[in-house]
């Protein structure tokens, strides 16, 4: 009887981009930074922040990031949940979850990849990068976020 919660609709991001300011934004919905010509060059931390309502917390045993690109770090209501940097991206929920208002905050740490790509007058970057063709990497958390 206990039916999944998607999380889905708008997000507060920011942006920590290597050597650049944070920048503040909203999200109308969970993307892969590749397939976004403004952000497919970054490379850095991203913050994902949202405010969901639960009536019965104990319905829900776990949050499932579904796809995540990178190293992800969860909070909720203030405390920490753990990381992954491999797998699935599974946090455990036990005693968590309160009744009411409840705020989750992903940090999602990307790989420089692309971020070099986009280096050109950088030499080093160009010797890392550029000896064979090499797709996109794909980042940030896609989801579909999901409370279980």
């Amino acid at each position: 009887g206990r039916q999944p919660l998607t999380i889905d609709g708008a997000w507060n991001v920011t942006l920590e981009k290597v050597h650049s300011q944070p920048v503040k934004t909203e999200f109308k919905k969970l993307i892969d930074f590749k397939d976004d010509p403004e952000l497919r060059s970054f490379g850095g931390v991203i913050f994902y922040e949202k405010r969901i309502r639960t009536d019965k917390p104990g319905n829900y045993h776990s949050l499932d990031l579904g796809k995540v690109f990178g190293i992800s770090e969860v909070e909720l209501n203030g405390r920490s949940l753990g990381f992954r940097w491999y797998g699935r991206h599974l946090y455990d929920l036990k005693g968590m979850l309160n009744s009411g208002e409840n705020t989750i905050k992903i940090k999602v740490t990307t790989v420089l990849g692309n971020y070099a790509k986009s280096l050109k007058k950088n030499s080093v970057a160009q010797q890392w990068t550029s000896n064979k063709p090499q797709p996109l990497y794909s980042m940030g958390l896609v989801g579909p976020v999901i409370l279980r």
